[in-house]
């Protein structure tokens, strides 16, 4: 008689409360939003929240789990031109619309195939937006970056760094700033703003919104200003941050996207910038090694 042995286990994805573990993100999906286990509360409001004013938005099915579910899956959002990610009704797809000032949807849109990114932005309605997710969510994360940078007035920024247990994973944000930075400028969140230090950074890339289209301009906004003698001297900006003695972003990739261009280029502190490559608003033209790991 045969015997058969088998080395392999079974991974069961369905745990708490019978809800499919999401291993990108370390969250539970209930369908209309997610739970997050460390923390013990839910990533967003109840997207009917305003019909049931009597009770927090924060609950799930009036906390009575045992006899009363919840089965529908709300999955359609909208942005603005101050990148505020907001969920607005249920639909078949998990789609992302850009809206104009009034409120009309313009026809950009951003579909995905799963919604945990969305829900993470649109989780906290005021402050700084963040997503976060492991190496297998750099797709999605650059696709994201590049729509948001593209189509909302805010500084977007998204970065690759490794963890202390040595864990790849990615992070995008903003902080939706229109112009409250030195000069006016509009600026993007530190790592330590988006849940981890400047010095775990690998490779990170902003955007700098604006009428950016010459050479000059874009390393005029990056901080090496024209000079009368046609030269260029550095006095502020993403170079000098970098090559400053308290930056913690030395070891790291420093990259400048710019949307109006379309153009990318290298932050290389005392060193002029580099010009990279054109993005065109393609998010794959991204992916040449640094700023992922593909």
């Amino acid at each position: 008689m045969a015997e058969q042995t088998s080395t392999g286990t079974f991974q069961n994805v369905y745990k708490f409360n019978g809800k499919e573990l999401d291993a990108e993100s370390g969250l539970y999906y209930y369908g209309a939003r997610y739970y997050d286990p460390r923390s013990s509360v839910w990533l967003s409001v109840d997207p009917l929240a305003e019909k049931y004013a009597h009770q927090t938005p924060y609950c799930y099915v009036g906390n009575r789990p045992i006899n009363v579910i919840d089965p529908h899956g709300e999955d359609e959002w909208e942005v603005g031109g101050n990148g505020r990610v907001k969920w607005i009704r249920e639909s078949k797809k998990h789609t992302l619309y850009k809206v104009d000032d009034s409120g009309k949807r313009t026809g950009e849109s951003l579909t995905m195939m799963k919604r945990d990114l969305f829900d993470q932005l649109s989780a906290r309605p005021d402050g700084i937006s963040v997503a976060d997710g492991d190496n297998r969510s750099q797709k999605n994360m650059t696709e994201a970056f590049t729509f948001l940078a593209d189509h909302t007035d805010v500084e977007w920024r998204m970065d690759r760094y490794k963890t202390e247990k040595g864990e790849e994973r990615y992070s995008l944000g903003s902080n939706h700033s229109l112009g409250d930075g030195p000069g006016g400028s509009k600026t993007s969140p530190s790592a330590e703003q988006m849940g981890h230090s400047g010095e775990s950074v690998i490779a990170f890339v902003h955007s700098h919104r604006g009428d950016y289209i010459d050479y000059d301009g874009m390393i005029s906004s990056m901080g090496w200003v024209l000079q009368p003698d046609g030269k260029h001297v550095q006095l502020r900006g993403d170079s000098y941050s970098k090559n400053s003695e308290s930056s913690n972003l030395k070891n790291a990739l420093y990259y400048t996207y710019f949307p109006k261009s379309g153009k990318l280029l290298l932050v290389r502190g005392a060193k002029i910038p580099a010009f990279i490559r054109n993005i065109n608003g393609n998010y794959k033209r991204f992916f040449f090694g640094t700023l992922n790991s593909r």
